[in-house]
């Protein structure tokens, strides 16, 4: 339960916490109708909490000392994702929607109190959640895609952190504005069912 955040406030104070970075992500284990996930209620729970409460209860903790020190750095990491509905994996990108959206609403309430607030959006990196061993061009290793990401840190309130993720985005935001939506969501659908 939220026991865990009473805790968390408790061993944080009179600590100064100049930069949060809330960088949790669970997912299904494979793209699934959204009624037939095994285990779903506690899937969707577990999605719930560590994409959504976890990184605003966290955010709660550390911004009241932020705003009184008139500085701080969030960093939100959500996910490619959060573009657009995704089927079979609706909950874990309606999840990272959340996010992006709670940091984007947050930095236009903070921005003029010296508290950047970031939403980061990586398509696939090499790492374990994402189960790709072997990095690529267009899926870096979590050190290459952190690496190019803080780069983006006060530079960018919302970004794609890494050069050909960014690339990624803008082809998907082309598809999605030249395709009817549901021609889109097929397609979404589509290759996920192949994965």
């Amino acid at each position: 339960g939220n026991e865990i955040y009473d805790h968390i406030r408790r061993e944080l104070q009179g600590l100064e916490v100049g930069v949060l970075v809330n960088n949790v992500g669970v997912s299904y284990v494979y793209p699934e109708f959204f009624s037939a996930v095994p285990d779903g209620d506690r899937v969707m729970d577990n999605i719930i909490r560590a994409n959504c409460v976890a990184g605003t209860m966290m955010t709660r903790i550390c911004l009241p000392q932020m705003d009184e020190r008139r500085r701080g750095v969030i960093i939100n990491v959500s996910s490619i994702s959060a573009m657009h509905p995704l089927p079979l994996l609706s909950t874990y990108a309606a999840s990272k929607a959340y996010t992006d959206f709670l940091s984007q609403g947050l930095q236009a309430e903070y921005k003029e109190r010296g508290i950047y607030i970031q939403s980061v959006m990586p398509a696939y990196v090499s790492t374990k959640m994402s189960k790709i061993r072997k990095a690529t061009y267009m899926v870096p290793t979590a050190t290459a895609y952190v690496r190019e990401a803080l780069n983006t840190v006060g530079v960018e309130h919302a970004t794609y952190g890494y050069g050909p993720h960014k690339f990624r985005a803008l082809v998907q935001r082309k598809l999605m504005e030249c395709l009817p939506h549901d021609v889109f969501m097929n397609i979404s659908r589509a290759s996920l069912l192949q994965i």
